[in-house]
């Protein structure tokens, strides 16, 4: 196994006392370094408790302890896009590699992907909104 020899320079500063460095790349082509750490646990805090239950088919499902129950639920544009995406690809493996369709129908699949990737993330920062609006300042 051949693992690529790479330079990269960070713009923030590191964590002190990290573990671990994950490194992964977007669609487009960036890379990010996802640094691991301990933080020191803080004090238990009084007050009323939450629990959620990430699944699969709904993002998250939580009660309080006052009995109020929460669901919420999560990204419902997939199938189009894996569709879309199934389609593209599908029309991709008939072409030569490097050939101007088959660059093209390979940006059209990357451009694709990151729109659903975009509409997932913005209904994951929607849905932790709904659970804590006082959060995002």
């Amino acid at each position: 196994m051949v693992v690529p020899f790479a330079w990269f320079s960070l713009t923030e500063e590191l964590p002190e006392g990290f573990r671990e460095v994950a490194i992964s790349r977007d669609g487009r082509g960036n890379y990010y370094a996802s640094f691991s750490y301990r933080q020191p646990e803080e004090a238990k805090r009084e007050g009323d408790v939450m629990a959620f239950d990430l699944g699969i088919k709904t993002l998250a499902t939580g009660a309080t302890e006052g009995g109020r129950t929460y669901h919420i639920g999560g990204f419902k544009g997939s199938r189009w896009y894996n569709n879309q995406l199934d389609r593209l690809r599908s029309k991709r493996s008939t072409c030569k590699k490097k050939y101007r369709h088959y660059l093209h129908l390979s940006k059209v699949c990357k451009h694709v992907s990151q729109k659903k990737c975009n509409k997932q993330r913005d209904s994951l920062h929607k849905a932790s909104y709904l659970i804590c609006p006082d959060a995002h300042l």
